[in-house]
């Protein structure tokens, strides 16, 4: 080592470390000026930043989740939230609670839902600032504005559907500090009041609550107890055996809920089929791939898109697998040097692989269909890279103090940099199209932006021009991929509002056989009919739809109100709206519409009945609280 510094012009004094070996040998944690203070500068560049977001709607999926997710409404679908692994997309309640309270809050107000991304995307940089800060990393507080202010980020806090994200990182952060309370890493902690042996068990305790926190907010937190390993190897050089120990439960619990998010992807979202339909070889192809386009991303972050292009995986070309080699390469090359310029690098970039882990290929997720690559995949990840980033610059700059100045002066030209940039890029977040005219211009080959976009064309009032891009939209989309349903859906749709009726039923047909076993489905071209005014096959889908799912209770809703309202037969809507009650006892728009079915046959009592029932699923339906009023006294 001291060869090493005097090759740069001096010896180093005693103690000291190269900046090479800066992250092997980092400072005493808990070092420095009073922590809160960045973490509040933290708060406000992350504050300022993402300003924009408050500013914008909800897009793409946010309507499952929050718009049109009824669980939201009351304490019975918060139970569901809970106890029911299906009642929505994905189970992760914890997300789902908070959307459930903020509903009860502000409504649908889309404000409120952007605020509170923001700020625990503000905590979550606070949080890796401390985290790094009680490790006793060199640049602790360059890093965690780095994590701050970088566009990559964007995606996570600006889509709302993303809450998983950062509400997952801030409890995986927080479950880190609490354990860190327990094991600093070091093999040195002193005995403390409380405590047995040095070791505060409360905070192990509350290490794997939060950590349990966190897999309900989003299952990639599973990786925390291998973090956990790599962080101690990288302070002490070795994992102890007693260290081992004390990440097993976290390992059993990750285990536990990894495999249930895995099923259910699989068989509740639909992450199955010809798009997942991966070879051994093609999987490590994608693995060894993904991470080299994250880093560059980090590195270079342009061209960021919603939705990047599927890549075309195949063992038949060679320079495929230049990546899986490089990645070995890489890391092997980082083990032999260890010595020579200490854990630190390798520990980060173990670090960045194992968080990307579940997003690397090897299990299948939903967004796999059109794409293996995502910027929100990343947000944990990123933390590893910026802090072995900023350790080295640290480390250089402690060295040569002449330098400082300029290094700080490149930090603030990089963070005002990167910051606008993430002002610009939560733009695109605005609405739904703004969010897919972006994915389009820097992809025209994306063909699910092509059906979404006209998909979000065809959900305002129709006009010749509106329709005819909606139309050529599709035609592009169907071009691309000729299975895509949305998109034939969406084409029926079309063909139906431009009077082509032979060539909607040939769309709708085909989704039809598709999916012999999908109700929805069958339920949502029915709702196009009857938008077309072709009421004879809107019922032919509903009753198809409520043969497919007898339990779907819209379906039995939808036929009863076109026998009710169409073709006048009240005497069975009445049947039906009870069928769609006995599927969903809690449809309040259902016992509503058969009070009137009953009012209007004279049988006031059951109509008072319905009304006060849907009253008190929704205190609010005051359609019914008008018609309860209107109904003849004493009867």
């Amino acid at each position: 080592m001291a060869r090493a510094a005097r090759r740069h012009g001096r010896t180093l004094a005693p103690g000291e470390s190269s900046p090479a070996r800066s992250l092997t040998q980092p400072r005493t944690p808990g070092t420095g000026r009073a922590p809160w203070l960045g973490a509040a500068l933290l708060l406000a560049i992350t504050t300022v930043v993402y300003l924009p977001s408050l500013r914008n709607g909800f897009v793409w999926d946010d309507n499952l989740h929050v718009q049109e997710n009824l669980t939201l409404r009351s304490w019975e679908g918060l139970g569901r939230i809970w106890l029911d692994p299906t009642a929505l997309p994905q189970y992760y309640p914890l997300v789902h609670t908070t959307f459930w309270v903020e509903y009860h809050l502000w409504g649908l107000e889309a404000l409120g839902y952007h605020a509170v991304n923001v700020l625990l995307h503000a905590l979550n940089a606070g949080l890796v600032f401390l985290v790094l800060r009680r490790l006793g990393l060199r640049g602790a507080l360059a890093a965690a504005a780095l994590f701050a202010v970088h566009p990559v980020m964007v995606e996570s806090v600006g889509f709302i559907m993303e809450r998983k994200n950062v509400l997952s990182t801030a409890f995986y952060l927080l479950a880190l500090l609490a354990y860190l309370r327990f094991d600093p890493l070091t093999g040195l902690s002193a005995p403390a009041p409380g405590t047995a042996r040095g070791r505060n068990w409360r905070m192990y305790a509350l290490s794997l609550l939060l950590f349990l926190a966190a897999l309900l907010s989003k299952t990639v937190a599973c990786t925390l107890p291998v973090s956990i390993l790599v962080l101690g190897w990288w302070k002490q050089g070795r994992i102890p055996r007693r260290r081992l120990l004390a990440v097993t439960p976290m390992i059993a619990l990750g285990l536990a809920l990894g495999l249930m998010t895995v099923w259910l992807e699989v068989h509740h979202v639909g992450a199955s089929g010809q798009e997942w339909n991966l070879g051994a070889t093609e999987r490590v192809l994608l693995a060894g791939r993904a991470p080299w386009f994250y880093l560059g991303k980090l590195l270079w972050p342009a061209d960021l898109i919603f939705i990047y292009p599927r890549w075309d995986l195949s063992a038949a070309i060679w320079w495929q697998y230049l990546y899986p080699a490089a990645t070995v390469g890489v890391l092997a090359g980082l083990w032999l040097l260890r010595r020579r310029i200490g854990r630190g690098p390798l520990a980060a970039a173990v670090f960045f692989g194992v968080t990307l882990f579940p997003a690397l290929g090897f299990l299948n997720y939903y967004p796999m269909r059109y794409s293996y690559v995502a910027d929100h995949f990343q947000y944990l990840a990123a933390p590893g890279i910026f802090a072995l980033a900023a350790g080295i610059a640290a480390g250089l700059m402690a060295r040569r103090p002449r330098a400082a100045r300029a290094g700080l002066a490149f930090l603030g030209v990089l963070l005002a940099g990167l910051g606008t940039l993430s002002w610009a890029q939560q733009e695109e977040y605005r609405s739904n199209e703004t969010l897919w005219r972006a994915t389009l211009a820097r992809d025209p080959g994306s063909w699910i932006a092509c059906n979404n976009l006209a998909a979000d064309l065809l959900s305002r009032p129709a006009d010749a021009a509106t329709l005819a891009e909606a139309d050529a939209l599709l035609a592009k989309a169907l071009s691309l991929h000729p299975d895509f349903l949305d998109a034939h859906i969406n084409a029926g749709r079309v063909a139906l509002l431009k009077g082509r009726s032979g060539e909607a039923d040939r769309h709708y047909e085909y989704a039809l056989r598709a999916r012999p076993q999908d109700a929805e489905l069958a339920n949502s071209i029915g709702q196009t009919y009857v938008a077309a005014g072709r009421y004879d096959k809107a019922l032919e889908c509903f009753r198809q739809a409520a043969q497919r799912d007898p339990k779907l209770s819209k379906a039995h809703f939808n036929i009863a109100a076109l026998e009710e309202v169409v073709f006048h037969h009240r005497d069975q809507a009445i049947l039906s709206y009870r069928s769609a009650i006995a599927a969903d006892p809690r449809n309040d728009e259902a016992h509503y519409r058969l009070g009137m079915c009953y009012a209007a046959e004279g049988l006031t009592a059951e109509a008072r009945s319905e009304f006060r029932l849907a009253l008190e699923i929704d205190p609010a339906l005051a359609k019914a609280r008008e018609a309860m009023a209107n109904l003849p006294q004493g009867r």
